[in-house]
């Protein structure tokens, strides 16, 4: 078996269906950072398979970040512009361009042009409650950085990256890099490893996303196999013929929000009966004790 040149370098998303999505880079968010966020807001706009729910509330956080660039605009004086006006079509795509919100949305994509991002954006205002340019102005919470939108990436995705862990290199190897805290990944990895890569790259690695989990580099966690075996560039033949690989990490499955993640509930959904901050507090929590579980293996 001999890699595939073309793969080399190559990121994707892979979601709970088994869909890759080819990207450019993989998008990430931060903590008290909106446009980062936003970005994790317009992927999951642009490819989820959302709820009513889900939908309603990345339409909504997409509006807090336009509503944001309008209110942190050089432009002080905005009119009361009627918003299905051409004029605030074209103030939109001024501002925009001041932001440089094509590149903070959607930097990671290799499809999506200049013209249908400004368009998605301006149609989420069109399809909002405002009226006018005030009303827009209004909506911006300061306090409201969109992380449910970086977090909901990280449950509802894999990074997956081809040739390096950070394309750095060229090795014969596919990286799954798992954030999540409430989901096993191992069956959607092994059927698009069988499906997709198994005649294309020789080895394979499994280990906690290192940007998601903000850890240094050089102290990367590996996922193992149900007998302990080390997924680091394990052989894609001794792969394919494992059991299924639980890719949870055996944590206390007590914490109120791993119970009602694991019910089926979004990150959204709990947002209305947990706050924030507790949200995050307990999220970092459990990040922290899957890691120590991988450290002690």
């Amino acid at each position: 078996m001999k890699i595939i040149e073309s793969l080399m370098g190559k990121a994707y998303m892979l979601d709970k269906d088994n869909n890759l999505i080819e990207v450019k880079y993989h998008p990430y968010g931060y903590e008290g950072d909106i446009e980062e966020n936003s970005s994790c807001a317009y992927f999951l706009w642009k490819y989820g398979n959302n709820d009513i729910g889900t939908y309603n509330e990345i339409f909504n956080m997409l509006l807090n970040f336009i509503s944001y660039c309008f209110n942190e605009s050089a432009d002080t004086d905005i009119e009361d512009i009627e918003i299905n006006s051409r004029e605030f079509s074209v103030l939109a795509e001024q501002i925009f361009d001041e932001f440089d919100v094509y590149s903070i949305v959607n930097g990671w994509s290799k499809n999506n042009n200049r013209k249908e991002v400004y368009n998605d954006l301006i149609s989420i205002v069109k399809n909002s409650m405002c009226r006018t340019t005030m009303d827009l102005l209004d909506i911006y919470d300061e306090n409201d950085d969109n992380i449910e939108a970086y977090l909901t990436l990280n449950e509802d995705y894999v990074r997956v990256r081809i040739g390096g862990r950070y394309d750095n290199d060229r090795e014969d190897c596919i990286y799954f890099r798992i954030s999540s805290i409430g989901y096993d990944w191992g069956d959607n990895i092994m059927n698009i490893v069988f499906e997709k890569f198994k005649d294309k790259v020789n080895y394979i690695t499994i280990e906690r996303d290192l940007e998601s989990a903000k850890l240094n580099k050089a102290g990367h966690k590996i996922y193992t196999t149900k007998d302990g075996q080390s997924i680091n560039h394990l052989p894609i033949e001794d792969f394919i013929y494992q059991e299924h690989i639980p890719l949870v990490a055996s944590i206390n499955r007590t914490s109120p929000l791993l119970i009602l993640m694991e019910s089926g509930n979004s990150l959204f959904e709990i947002r209305k009966s947990m706050p924030k901050a507790v949200i995050l507090s307990e999220y970092k929590r459990i990040v922290r004790e899957q890691i120590r579980t991988l450290r002690s293996k």
